[in-house]
Formats: structure tokens, sequence, C-alpha cells
């Protein structure tokens, strides 16, 4: 994913990833806790980051696993 992330950041566009870290990449920050809360605080730390009137991409990946369905519900929560 670095590369999609360089285009996003080449953008202007900021990239944090929860749950999982993206080694070497240039995302601006890696939460990670339990599922639930990861999506939480990547959350708030993006109404940090991000103005109120622009909005943001979850990327989840394989919606059937338990893990990435918990992240974006505890994001969107």
């Amino acid at each position: 994913l670095n590369g999609h992330f360089k285009k996003l950041h080449e953008k202007g566009i900021p990239v944090v990833t929860f749950h999982s870290d993206a080694v070497n990449s240039c995302r601006v920050a890696c939460v990670t806790a339990s599922d639930i809360n990861t999506g939480r605080l990547a959350a708030e730390l993006m109404s940090h980051i991000v103005p109120l009137n622009q909005r943001v991409v979850v990327l989840g990946g394989n919606k059937s696993l338990e893990v990435l369905r918990n992240n974006t519900t505890g994001f969107y929560s």
C-alpha cells in the first residue's frame, strides 16, 4: 500500500494507519489498540488533522474479517 499512500501524500491527503503499520511509508501515524478502540482513536486523530468540512476514506480490506469490521465500527462510533 505504500505506493498508494505516497500518491495520497503528494495530493496533500494525510494517511493514518490503524491496527497494523505500513513500515517505511509516508503515513502520519499508526494507531494500535483493541479493535474497537483502534477505530475510535483513529477517528479522534483524524478529527484533529482533517478540517470539519472534509471527508475521510476508511479502507478496511476484507470486511468478512472481524478485526476489520470492529475497526470500522469503532471509527464510525
